[in-house]
């Protein structure tokens, strides 16, 4: 039997991931589970805008940190992930000078444009990894500064999401290489703010905060935030999330793609060494530098996933809406054909990789008078699925090797969901013992680092081990094969009909 390591006493330790629609917490005893807390807080949606209040954030931060501290109460380190794109400006009394604004926010098509009359398009990707695009900060940046000029001027520091969390918590102001990069602001070669960037739209580098690596120490949490001793808990930057759950997914083993499948959907593959970058910076992939020099990750991305899964059930499954978890397992019983004649386009925030269009919208498709509310949920599913197939398709054109995907988040506890994406993918689909890969793989850069583990691949297969693999139906596999040939006609063919 396979000894694990341990400490003596056990060092307790967590991550904890912050989302766009809620936080969670995981806490570990070496190399044992011990809690999961999870605490939501609200988001706004206005015709175009999509905002969110840091304030909220940090106050289910600080709640989720007492009640895991309730629990653990000998918990001593702490790594913090979040969502990216994301920031606030903070006045000089480090108050939020407005609300901030979501990826999915549509402001910043002019800036876009503004940005890549000042620098091309190639030279903003060679420098942050990313061509110009509206979801990042900086496109939201030049939007509040063209457009709020007065507040602007009272901005003392910019935050993206994380490191406003560790700066509150920790009066420390520093943000992680990969979380830097989804500013469009950060220079990806050498590891710094672009001053070309900023000199040219007249924005100062003091607003910033210092750039660091991924898993640096911020120091610990101040007794005023948290009313816990002296130096009890120590804070680390950890990364952007999709990073964090790629980690914690097994991302760092050959061959194989983390699946995220959350409120968005996102394939990261984790790669050393790439010889031609260009290659990821068309059609939005994208470079982000984490763990180690000339180490990055590339993301695929569907702006929906489990938010149009939710708008499905919202929408067409209300009544049943008391259960939510016996509502699942109620749609999945239902014995459909596969696959169906029904289609998604999943646009309903925007197309991502690899359109990069935020004006698309979604569709739903080849419905007829016997259609029902249950194909339009399978059909979802199906077309999330061939969604991805189009990421993967590019992503191994791009030399990236892909053997088997491990899936994760709040999607990847529907069984239904993850054997269609094996029969879509051919490939088999693995379910891990913890969904929230995030979490996870945040308290894993912290046992290695603190000589639990000896690497993080043995962080993973201890800490978060495959717990269910769904392999493709050969029956069911040439079908999906046709069915995701007419899926991929529909982008070009609605893309006019607006």
């Amino acid at each position: 039997m396979k000894s694990f390591p341990s400490t003596n006493p056990p060092l307790v330790y967590g991550g904890l991931d912050i989302g766009t629609t809620g936080a969670k917490i995981n806490v570990f005893s070496d190399t044992q589970f011990l809690l999961s807390i999870y605490e939501s807080y609200p988001s706004r949606r206005e015709k175009d805008a999509h905002t969110i209040k840091v304030e909220d954030i940090l106050g289910v931060t600080i709640k989720l940190i007492k009640k895991a501290l309730q629990n653990a109460p000998t918990l001593s380190a702490l790594g913090i992930t979040a969502f990216g794109e994301a920031f606030v400006l903070l006045d000089e009394n480090d108050e939020p000078i407005f609300p901030t604004y979501l990826y999915t926010d549509q402001r910043g098509d002019e800036e876009v444009s503004e940005l890549t009359r000042l620098i091309s398009k190639q030279r903003v990707g060679e420098i942050t990894g990313q061509y110009p695009h509206k979801m990042f900060s900086l496109a939201k940046l030049m939007y509040f500064k063209k457009h709020h000029p007065k507040q602007f001027i009272k901005a003392n520091k910019f935050c993206l999401i994380a490191d406003y969390i560790v700066y509150k918590l920790t009066g420390k102001r520093q943000v992680d290489y990969s979380s830097a990069t989804r500013s469009q602001i950060f220079d990806i070669t050498s590891l710094k703010w672009s001053n070309e960037i900023l000199h040219k739209l007249e924005i100062s580098e003091q607003l910033f905060p210092q750039p660091v690596p991924v898993g640096t120490s911020a120091g610990y949490i101040l007794e005023e935030v948290i009313n816990c001793s002296a130096k009890q808990i120590e804070i680390f930057s950890i990364s952007h999330d999709q990073i964090a759950a790629a980690i914690g997914a097994h991302g760092l083993e050959e061959g194989v793609i983390s699946d995220g499948l959350g409120t968005c959907e996102c394939l990261t593959p984790l790669m050393r060494n790439v010889d031609d970058k260009q290659l990821f910076i068309d059609h939005g992939y994208g470079l982000i530098p984490f763990l180690e020099a000339k180490q990055y990750a590339s993301y695929g991305l569907i702006n929906t996933g489990g938010a149009l899964v939710e708008w499905v059930i919202n929408n067409y499954f209300s009544y049943e809406l008391a259960n939510r978890r016996q509502l699942y397992d109620y749609l999945n019983d239902f014995n459909l054909e596969f696959p169906q004649q029904a289609m998604v386009l999943p646009h309903f925030a925007g197309a991502a990789t690899p359109y990069m269009d935020g004006d698309a919208l979604g569709a739903i498709v080849n419905l007829s008078l016997g259609s029902t509310r249950f194909d339009v949920y399978q059909a979802t599913l199906e077309s999330l699925s061939y969604e991805a197939k189009i990421i993967l398709d590019e992503l191994l054109t791009k030399g990236i090797k892909v053997n088997k995907i491990y899936a994760s988040g709040g999607g990847s506890n529907n069984d239904k969901w993850l054997q269609i994406k094996a029969n879509v993918f051919n490939l088999p689909v693995t379910r891990l013992k913890h969904s929230d890969a995030g979490a996870v793989g945040s308290a894993m850069i912290i046992g290695y680092q603190k000589g639990i583990f000896s690497s993080l691949s043995e962080a993973a297969d201890i800490l978060n081990p495959p717990v269910k693999t769904f392999e493709p139906d050969p029956k069911l596999v040439s079908r999906y094969q046709n069915q995701f040939k007419k899926y991929q006609l529909l982008y070009e063919a609605l893309k006019e009909v607006k």
